[in-house]
């Protein structure tokens, strides 16, 4: 009877293990991984992840809203850059409610209030963008860089690109007026990336 435990275990064992693609750390079962580099710039981070999953076939983006789940593998004094941003207006009141993130599968995802807290004097209410500190077990507002120290780049895999043409709907509401999308405080520019296309419609579903 022992014995046929210990063989069952195993089997779902490496059943979770598969679910995560080489190279890649699985921290739960929907939940894989991978630190890629180290740069003191929001959108070289971003790029990095999106770089190693375009190399792959691979949605792959910066982590953020499983900040809780991923910091159990994170050194004692890791920096580490966060997904979740304000660039399309940052919460009322301080708040670490409703800031969003880059997971293109949930666009309409906001923070919840136990996803994370504050650092000592933070929010300065005008940085867009997060970094999380491990030894304060903390986030922190900054700009998008360049900031003085070098974060880590912890990037996660959202599974296969589809190849299939994915019937993508553009709304003028969501996820914020179209009006709003486009803010007015530099701070908030998010990261430029020039592409050829014959209309404003084609550059969008690139």
């Amino acid at each position: 009877m022992l014995r046929r435990i210990h063989i069952i275990l195993v089997l779902l064992h490496a059943v979770t293990k598969g679910d995560c693609p080489p190279d890649y750390t699985q921290l739960s079962a929907n939940l894989c991984t991978i630190q890629l580099n180290e740069t003191n710039r929001f959108c070289e981070a971003c790029t990095f992840c999106s770089n190693y999953g375009e190399q792959r076939n691979q949605l792959v983006f910066l982590h953020g809203r499983n900040v809780n789940l991923a910091k159990v593998n994170l050194q004692p004094n890791s920096r580490v850059w966060s997904e979740m941003h304000g660039l399309l207006g940052i919460p009322e009141s301080e708040s670490v409610v409703e800031w969003r993130d880059f997971d293109p599968r949930t666009p309409e995802f906001t923070s919840g209030p136990d996803i994370f807290k504050w650092g000592a004097n933070r929010p300065d209410s005008n940085e867009p963008h997060l970094i999380y500190h491990k030894e304060d077990d903390a986030i922190y507002d900054v700009l998008p860089g360049p900031v003085i120290l070098k974060l880590e780049v912890h990037c996660e895999y959202g599974g296969e690109l589809l190849k299939d043409n994915l019937n993508v709907r553009f709304r003028a509401d969501f996820p914020e007026r179209f009006h709003n999308i486009v803010q007015p405080h530099p701070k908030f520019r998010g990261c430029p990336l020039t592409l050829k296309a014959a209309t404003k419609i084609e550059c969008a579903r690139k």
